[in-house]
């Protein structure tokens, strides 16, 4: 016999973003919504790029993440199903 556990998350249930450096190790969290200015640029720490990499800057891309998170937010209620986010498990 086979036994899965999966795990879900509902988009009612994010409420903010959470940046951990991949140099340093350091975290910051940051409220779902508009980032302001060029708070994910850089690590708050030890000033590695973030969302700015090699002369490219991801900012759009994260923006249009929360946008589209924000609106599915506010629309589900009136849907006719849940949706989730299945997340894969700690290991």
């Amino acid at each position: 016999m086979t036994q899965q556990t999966k795990h879900y998350i509902e988009l009612a249930d994010m409420i903010a973003l959470r940046c951990q450096c991949k140099e340093c190790g350091a975290a910051l969290t940051v409220k779902l919504g508009p980032v302001a200015g060029d708070t994910l640029a850089k690590c708050p720490q030890c000033r590695k790029g973030w969302a700015a990499v090699e002369n490219h800057s991801y900012r759009e891309e994260i923006a249009n993440f929360e946008s589209a998170a924000l609106a599915l937010k506010n629309v589900l209620p009136l849907m006719g199903f849940a949706l989730t986010l299945e997340i894969k498990p700690q290991t």
